[in-house]
């Protein structure tokens, strides 16, 4: 893969370097500076990118950077341009070279493994690495960096890393996420965590439920931490089905629970929820524009976590679905159709942005006053 950045009047192409050019004739490499850290020369197995200057598409100039460490490859997150220099990612170190002409201006390693992704944050710069987040000064020190419980990258390799408003947002192989003062480099607490069950010291849990039923037995127990530093123990009444988890926005102070398939909406410090959703809960998609799909046992429902909007679909199953697929902004798969003997299971589509259905048997219109329990 190659990527292209432009200075002034040139462009640059960064391109991974498996097999790296060299002369017929004498066989040495053709680049004009080949950059590498001389703990790395004996190593066997290193990664290599190569840059590429031209104007009007005659090359001027050109450069290799060899590290070791993890493999990288070359995506739109690997290299930047700032001011007068390129700095890249390669491996386990970040490569900052002048421009136009690619000297090397300086060379950290900023990982113990693999540097991901290198981003500009306000006169610094942030450094995504497989083991450790870290900052680097316009000159290369590392200022602070932390590491996490796992490796910071998730299986499917989405919606990993964000810089929103002085925080840094990044999931660890679990689906962990964290989140990190920009500046300082500090890790601010979990504002949750989910208990094995009531605790049996402390203060009195909060019973939560559709009905504002003051006592019921145990069901769906999370521990918030508030913002004074205190905490409270939320005991949410759980639903019909087994689907229990946490979504949570610190950004937008609003944290999700789904209690076995009933759904509760806390926002900032509260102890009561703004909104409660649904019973019949199976499962969620989330987008990474913050918007949850929730997957009922006959219908969608959709909560906009940015605009604070929930609304749900029109009843598009008489009981439960089968073979989903989300795929952009459409989630298809199979409906339950009793009445036709010969295939119970209806196809449809539904695009959840427009509501638009397509498919399905079952139709009834939603009221316009949603049922659920809003505070």
């Amino acid at each position: 893969m190659s990527l292209n950045k432009f200075f002034e009047d040139y462009r640059l192409c960064i391109f991974d370097e498996k097999d790296c050019i060299r002369n017929p004739v004498n066989g040495e490499l053709e680049y004009n500076y080949i950059h590498i850290n001389e703990v790395d020369k004996g190593c066997l197995n290193v990664t290599k990118h190569g840059i590429n200057v031209l104007k009007n598409d005659i090359i001027l100039g050109s450069a290799l950077v060899i590290s070791s460490g993890g493999a990288t490859c070359v995506h739109p997150n690997s290299a930047i341009i700032d001011n007068n220099s390129v700095l890249i990612c390669c491996g386990d170190s970040i490569f900052c070279l002048g421009l136009p002409h690619l000297n090397l201006l300086w060379q950290t390693k900023a990982d113990l493994a693999t540097c991901f992704g290198i981003y500009r944050y306000q006169d610094e710069y942030v450094v995504h690495g497989e083991l450790e987040i870290s900052c680097l000064t316009r000159n290369g020190e590392i200022r602070w960096n932390v590491e996490g419980k796992d490796i910071f990258v998730t299986l499917n390799g989405e919606d990993v890393f964000k810089i929103i408003e002085g925080y840094i947002y990044v999931k660890d192989w679990n689906n962990h996420v964290y989140r990190i003062n920009a500046s300082t480099g500090q890790i601010l607490k979990d504002r949750y965590e989910i208990l094995a069950g009531l605790p049996a010291s402390g203060l009195m849990y909060v019973s939560i439920s559709q009905d504002e039923i003051p006592n019921f037995s145990e069901g769906f127990v999370v521990r918030f931490f508030k913002s004074d530093g205190s905490n409270w123990v939320g005991n949410f009444q759980c639903g019909w089905t087994n689907y229990s988890r946490v979504f949570d926005f610190p950004h937008f102070n609003k944290t999700v629970v789904l209690a076995s398939g009933a759904c509760y909406i806390m926002i900032d410090d509260n102890l009561k929820p703004s909104k409660i959703l649904g019973v019949g809960i199976t499962d969620v998609y989330q987008t990474g524009d913050n918007t949850l799909i929730l997957v009922d046992q006959t219908e969608f429902i959709v909560i906009d976590i940015n605009n604070d909007n929930v609304w749900q679909s029109d009843r598009i199953s008489w009981d439960g679905f089968k073979d989903l697929v989300f795929s952009g902004d459409t989630v298809s798969g199979l409906a339950y159709y009793p009445s036709n003997d010969d295939e119970e299971w209806c196809r449809f589509s539904f695009n959840f942005r427009t509501n638009e259905i397509v498919g399905g048997k079952y139709r009834i219109k939603t009221k316009t006053k949603p049922w659920w329990k809003v505070w």
